[in-house]
C-alpha cells in the first residue's frame, strides 16, 4: 500500500528562490492588471450609459424640430397661397 505521506505535495530545496520570487511577482501584477482592466470596462460602461441617454435626448430634439419645421412649412404655404391670391387679385384688376 502507498503512504499518503509520498504523495503530498513538498517543496524542493533545488526550487530558487527567484523562481518563486518572480511567479508571486507575476500572479500580483496579472490580479492587478485585470483590477485596473475592470475598472476600465465599468468606466466605459458608465460613459456607455450616457451616451445612450444623449442620444435619447437627441433624438427627442430632432422629432420636436422636424414638427416645427413642419408647422413652419404649412404656415409658409398658406401665406404663399394668401400673396398669389393677392397677386391674382391685383392682376386682375388691373385689366
Amino acid at each position: 500500500m502507498t503512504n499518503n505521506n509520498d504523495r503530498a505535495w513538498h517543496l524542493d530545496r533545488r526550487v530558487p528562490l527567484a523562481l518563486i520570487v518572480t511567479i508571486a511577482m507575476q500572479t500580483s501584477a496579472a490580479g492587478w492588471f485585470m483590477s485596473s482592466l475592470e475598472s476600465r470596462v465599468a468606466e466605459l460602461e458608465r460613459d456607455s450609459a450616457d451616451i445612450s441617454l444623449s442620444l435619447i435626448q437627441a433624438e427627442n430634439a430632432i422629432h420636436r424640430n422636424e414638427m416645427s419645421v413642419a408647422v413652419f412649412e404649412e404656415k409658409l404655404n398658406a401665406i404663399l397661397r394668401s400673396v398669389q391670391r393677392i397677386e391674382s387679385n391685383i392682376s386682375q384688376g388691373d385689366r
